[in-house]
């Protein structure tokens, strides 16, 4: 922690250092016995924004409300403000770095004496949008392996409907954990292998794209890798694969196929824009499109992506596959929609007899594919009156004693070497239990949406080593991560969706056969209000929906 940073901060009003960490954070130093420290508010802020610090105008006001006379007429000499009015140097002071760029943090943090590691910097993305994949027979590739038994069958039944040479819409269902992504990216990768049609010149006929589409960067990047991998190891020629998220956005018009990993932000916001610069290129796209994978599929009915997976719909044999543990949503209505959308097809888990297993999570769970799950219920005083959800957040992420009970099990957790995942109520819940956990000297790192992405790669790397045990988030980490060495996860908040339960659930099911555990623990808050049912629940809560349409 940069010691000169904290020298700094320290010097601005205890008043504004509290607003400045906030209600939340306030309430966690004041249980350590440091709610009039400073150095520890000061210190707390440090950590909570790290490098981007400066970057918040509300600090860079306090920091230079916290210099004198002397020291805001050199700030102004350095900048070529100087006025001869000491308060007209330090309203010129303000008003010059209210607004921050590049040139600024560089003299702001040349002025405060900084490392370079304060500078704002331009993101750059050095990611190609195009890559040429070649096959690269005998590289060793750790993260992947050959099929289990039930997900040889599910690629097969998947297979078969690609093999029907007429429109095919389906939906797969597997349990979290049970490697639905990899059986799919195994079809993916046969389905290219598939010998291509003759046209009436004797030549081949070019392959059509396979569109895999998700709602998050990071899930998109992680599908585009594990495809790579699996293509280099089981390929039979070289392959374009296509970035079509955040800023990246390729040219298909002169292209002869490939995979494209795409987020639905991004394609919907090309496709209601004629004007955007690869509109053309998109619609090219989607009229040579012979596969939509569509990820995380229960989100199928929001909006924007609707919108876009309609724009796939009318396309000549075109394969519409959805991905989900849970295949629907708490409205009844919606969830009949999805059915339809799917065509009330759907594949799920089948035995070695090839009968459709009634409990898939209980059939994983006894072969040793998914860990087993044992629950501890934890009680707590909280009561609040109020409706409003993020209030209640706020109060709960507030409640000492709440707090106190959840720092026992973070405590009995690093005692014990469990590697936990907690999951937060708000951002400033997961700096105050970050805070609690330093002053009980318990080492833990955390997550949220502002961590840097290479940042994000060392602390779950750090954390699969087992060189530190608790890792708090908010709720970046319920979906798409890998972390097999999970035993424990902690619910610290409220979560009302089953679909996003089966999803942080879903981290502490990987069995031992899959890298993971015998069994693992959850830890839920009475006052959360929605209590875990158990993961067979979550599962099949929506089956009676795709029966009855």
């Amino acid at each position: 922690m940069d010691k000169e940073l904290i020298h700094i901060i320290k010097r601005i009003d205890l008043p504004t250092l509290i607003d400045l960490v906030g209600p939340v954070i306030k309430k966690a130093i004041e249980s350590v016995n440091k709610a009039d420290d400073e150095e520890a508010l000061a210190e707390v802020l440090v950590t909570k924004y790290g490098s981007s610090l400066l970057n918040n105008v509300a600090i860079r006001k306090a920091i230079i409300d916290s210099l004198d006379s002397d020291q805001i007429a050199q700030l102004c000499k350095d900048l070529n403000l100087s006025d001869h009015k000491s308060f007209e140097n330090y309203n010129k002071a303000l008003q010059y770095f209210h607004r921050y760029n590049i040139k600024k943090s560089q003299e702001l943090v040349r002025f405060l004496g900084l490392s370079s590691e304060y500078l704002l910097k331009e993101i750059s993305d050095d990611r190609p949008t195009k890559e040429n994949i070649s096959i690269e027979y005998g590289e060793e590739i750790k993260a992947l392996s050959f099929l289990h038994p039930y997900q040889k069958q599910v690629k097969d039944q998947i297979m078969t409907r690609f093999l029907q040479k007429v429109e095919r819409k389906f939906f797969v269902q597997m349990p979290t954990g049970a490697g639905k992504t990899y059986t799919a990216l195994e079809c993916v990768v046969d389905y290219l292998r598939m010998p291509r049609s003759i046209n009436e010149n004797g030549l081949p006929v070019p392959h059509k794209f396979i569109v895999w589409l998700v709602d998050r960067n990071e899930l998109a990047e992680q599908a585009f890798q594990s495809f790579k991998k699996l293509w280099r190891m089981r390929g039979d020629r070289e392959i374009n694969g296509f970035r079509l998220f955040a800023g990246f956005e390729p040219e298909f018009n002169s292209e002869g196929g490939g995979v494209v990993f795409c987020g639905f932000d991004k394609f919907h916001a090309v496709l209601k824009n004629p004007e955007h610069r690869i509109y053309s290129s998109v619609k090219f796209l989607i009229e040579n499109t012979g596969v939509v994978i569509v990820d995380e599929a229960h989100h199928s009915l929001a909006e924007t992506y609707f919108a876009t997976i309609q724009k796939f719909v009318n396309i000549p044999f075109i394969k519409l596959v959805g991905l989900s543990a849970t295949p629907g949503t708490t409205d009844y209505t919606t969830t009949q929609q999805l059915v339809e959308l799917y065509s009330n097809d759907k594949i799920t888990l089948r035995d070695e007899d090839w009968k459709e297993v009634g409990d898939s999570v209980h059939y994983l769970q006894e072969r040793g594919y998914l860990a087993q799950l044992k629950t501890q219920l934890l009680e707590t005083s909280f009561s609040s009156h109020e409706v409003d959800t993020g209030r209640i957040l706020d109060e709960l992420a507030s409640d000492s004693e709440r707090n106190e009970r959840i720092l026992e099990q973070i405590e009995i957790a690093h005692n014990n070497q469990e590697s936990t995942l907690v999951f937060a109520c708000t951002l400033d819940h997961v700096f105050a239990l970050m805070i609690m956990c330093r002053y009980r000297d318990i080492p833990t790192k955390f997550i949220v949406g502002e961590v840097d992405q290479s940042d994000r790669i060392q602390i779950l790397e750090s954390f699969k080593k087992n060189e530190f045990y608790v890792l708090l988030n908010l709720d970046i980490l319920s979906t798409g991560i890998d972390l097999p060495n999970i035993n424990k996860i902690i619910l610290a908040r409220p979560i009302s969706s089953p679909n996003l339960i089966s999803q942080i659930i879903g981290r502490a099911l990987r069995g031992p056969k899959n890298g993971g555990n015998t069994m693992n623990t959850i830890i839920n808050l009475k006052d959360n209000i929605i209590n875990f049912p158990g993961a067979s629940f979550l599962y099949n809560y929506y089956e009676e929906h795709w029966e009855k349409v």
